[in-house]
């Protein structure tokens, strides 16, 4: 979570939002919360069957 608010005070260097720059501050990066919900709800997941099988 930590490393996807952080995208925030960056500028933008790669893909669509690059063409942007300077305006991408103070813009969550898209990517970074995309995987961020993905990773989380997989280790829900995963925590998730833990605890059926134990």
């Amino acid at each position: 979570e930590k490393g996807m608010k952080a995208t925030i005070s960056m500028i933008s260097k790669h893909g669509r939002a690059s063409w942007h720059r300077e305006k991408t501050v103070g813009v969550q990066d898209a990517g970074a919360t995309a995987m961020y919900y993905l990773i989380e709800s997989f280790v829900r997941h995963l925590i998730s069957r833990i605890e059926i099988s134990t």
